[in-house]
């Protein structure tokens, strides 16, 4: 017999010990509320399931990305007969309108509601438990991580010169994470949490005819409530548009675009096993963990079984899971299709919805309005 099973038959003969004195861990930990448990051993199943479920539920932790987009603002336009500008943003406007350049109101405050689903690889994976550093843990395999997020946001925004738009980014919102798992057993786990956003962007655009052209890049920080940092982004975004303006002051504008998202290649965080699982299901962890290293062979089994070795059966709920994982979009880029109603020049509703390879539903109302030069 190995040292790893020596040493795994007595974390057995612990929780054996704690079970013939007539109580479980569980109730070691909270006496106040006793429950009544099958007798005999648990089916293989159910030991894997809890063994693993703790995995996947601190991995489920980590695998939301930025939820939040760029929204196009009305866009200054080139060909308009000269008028008097009366804001003092943006800088230089006062000459622009002058030249016949048609500009938006140069301060607006949006609200945004998005929803994105989108599948994350996992690159690297390394696990460990309470004071032990994270080492690799190659016997995990995955099948899918899929990640969603359904957030609101606020977004005040300046067009600071004719043709550049900076704003903030800020909100919260639910996230939603699922893994399924491939190896050392199929499984699957659904984790959800609360998430705050906050960032910043900016946007060129520009418009002649009628047509219209925007870039836009932002930078946000989510950060997801079982996380120890938060999860950085990316998102650039590239649309062409159509404006249309109907007597009344009304417009209608409708583009396609592209949108690519890159995030923070490494998180990390820790869990508490006690937040993870059931107590019926803690109080057969040290079991399970073992049967699912003894499921396995060679360079998987010794690396289950270091990590095993690490589990404390007194700590019990307390033993604390620590991961670290590089991760990466499936698909980046994704192509966009929107609309937006105006009625000039304070309110606008738009819409907008990304597709092929990942998939996202954004709605926006926005006000916009001037602050008025001294006399």
């Amino acid at each position: 017999m190995t040292s790893a099973a020596v040493h795994r038959a007595e974390k057995r003969a612990f929780m054996l010990e704690k079970t013939l004195r007539g109580h479980s861990p569980a109730e070691d930990r909270s006496r106040a509320h006793p429950r009544v448990r099958p007798q005999g051993p648990a089916p293989l199943w159910r030991w894997r399931r809890a063994a693993t479920s703790a995995l996947l539920t601190t991995l489920g932790l980590v695998a939301v990305t930025d939820p939040a987009a760029a929204a196009d603002d009305p866009s200054p336009e080139i060909g308009h007969a000269p008028e008097a500008w009366p804001h003092l943003f943006p800088l230089l406007g006062k000459g622009a309108a002058a030249k016949g350049i048609r500009l938006p109101q140069p301060i607006g405050i949006g609200l945004n509601y998005m929803y994105l689903v989108q599948d994350i690889n996992i690159d690297r994976f390394s696990l460990s438990l309470n004071d032990n550093a994270p080492q690799p843990a190659d016997f995990i395999k995955f099948k899918n991580v899929r990640s969603s997020a359904s957030m609101l946001t606020v977004r005040p925004d300046l067009w600071v010169v004719p043709f550049l738009n900076v704003y903030g980014i800020f909100g919260a919102g639910q996230a939603k994470s699922t893994v399924m798992l491939e190896e050392p057993v199929p499984l699957e786990s659904v984790v959800e949490q609360t998430a705050a956003v906050w960032g910043f962007g900016l946007t060129g655009a520009f418009g002649f005819d009628g047509f219209w052209l925007s870039a836009d890049v932002n930078w946000t920080w989510v950060q997801l409530e079982n996380l120890i940092d938060p999860v950085s982004g990316r998102v650039l975004g590239l649309r062409l548009g159509k404006a249309f303006r109907f007597p009344g002051n009304h417009s209608l504008s409708i583009w396609g675009g592209a949108m690519q998202q890159s995030l923070k290649a490494t998180t990390q965080g820790s869990l508490r096993m006690d937040e993870a699982l059931s107590s019926d299901d803690l109080d057969q962890l040290g079991q399970a963990i073992d049967t699912a290293c003894d499921n396995l062979s060679g360079a998987a089994a010794a690396g289950c079984e270091r990590i095993a070795d690490q589990y404390d059966p007194e700590a019990f709920g307390a033993n604390e899971v620590h991961y670290n994982l590089d991760k990466s979009l499936k698909d980046p880029w994704n192509a966009l299709l929107g609309a937006q109603y105006g009625f000039e020049p304070n309110w606008y509703i738009r819409t907008e919805v990304g597709f092929i390879g990942r998939y996202s539903v954004l709605l926006s109302a926005n006000y916009r309005f001037g602050l008025g030069l001294k006399p």
